[in-house]
């Protein structure tokens, strides 16, 4: 069996003044240093995409969105977006970027690495807010959540890899 075909995609998508993106599905697709700005993405699916040097501009939105197998690589990824009740299954996060990223009522798995995280001692619209997430399924590895993010409503593994919260690791006083 021949080895899958990827599509590279470099481009700025700016869907500010758009109709939301509904039902969409979007398979194999590298996308390399390529911003969405703005816009709806509704029940959209990402299968086996790669997000590299990608930028997620403030005020994009996914709701009930389903990202599988997708990689989201490199400290220049920013996901400065907001995603409702949106999936992550079998994800790689390494080294994204996460100021301003907003996740509600989303379930995650997957590995997240050398991440960092940061709360309420940052200006609001750099803040990652954590509300009702599941990352259960998330091994991570040198992963931080600093400077006060409320994680009153995660959910952890018993034993989620090497984590740190306001830079002490997991479960240590």
């Amino acid at each position: 069996m021949g080895a899958v075909r990827r599509k590279i995609f470099q481009q700025i998508i700016d869907r500010r003044s758009c109709e939301p993106l509904v039902n969409e599905k979007y398979s194999s697709i590298d996308y390399l240093e390529s911003r969405f700005w703005g816009g709806l993405y509704e029940r959209c699916v990402w299968t086996r995409c790669t997000f590299r040097r990608f930028s997620m501009g403030l005020g994009t939105e996914f709701n009930s969105c389903h990202f599988v197998d997708c990689k989201f690589l490199t400290a220049h990824t920013n996901l400065h977006a907001t995603f409702r009740n949106c999936t992550f299954e079998n994800c790689e996060f390494s080294g994204t970027s996460t100021w301003g990223l907003v996740l509600e009522d989303c379930k995650i798995s997957g590995t997240m690495k050398g991440m960092i995280f940061f709360g309420a001692k940052v200006p609001a619209k750099e803040q990652a807010i954590l509300r009702r997430v599941d990352l259960s399924g998330v091994i991570f590895d040198m992963t931080d959540f600093r400077l006060k993010v409320d994680l009153s409503t995660v959910k952890f593994a018993a034993n989620p890899g090497t984590l740190f919260i306001e830079g002490k690791p997991w479960g240590k006083p």
